[in-house]
C-alpha cells in the first residue's frame, strides 16, 4: 500500500514509550504529548517525578522501544 495508508509506527513507539512517563507523572516539554495526556483521565502531573521512581521492566521496555524507533525500516513506514 502507499506509505500515507500505512499507520506512523514511529508515533505508536513514541506514545508507547511516553506513557510509561505519564503514569509517574512526568511533565512533558514537548506542547502536544503534555496536552495529549492532560486529556487522560488517569494523568496526574507530578512536579517531584524522577527517572528512579521507574521499575527495571519499564526502563528496559523504555529502552526496547526506542531501539525499535531507531530502525531505518521502522522508519520509513
Amino acid at each position: 500500500p502507499p506509505r500515507s495508508t500505512l499507520f506512523p509506527y514511529t508515533t505508536l513507539f513514541r506514545s508507547m514509550r511516553n506513557e510509561i512517563y505519564a503514569r509517574h507523572g512526568y511533565i512533558f516539554k514537548d506542547p502536544g504529548l503534555q496536552n495529549y495526556f492532560l486529556k487522560q483521565s488517569w494523568y496526574k502531573p507530578d512536579k517531584s517525578f524522577d527517572t528512579q521512581q521507574l521499575n527495571n521492566f519499564e526502563n528496559v521496555f523504555i529502552n526496547y522501544l526506542k531501539e525499535i524507533e531507531k530502525k531505518p525500516e521502522v522508519q520509513k513506514l
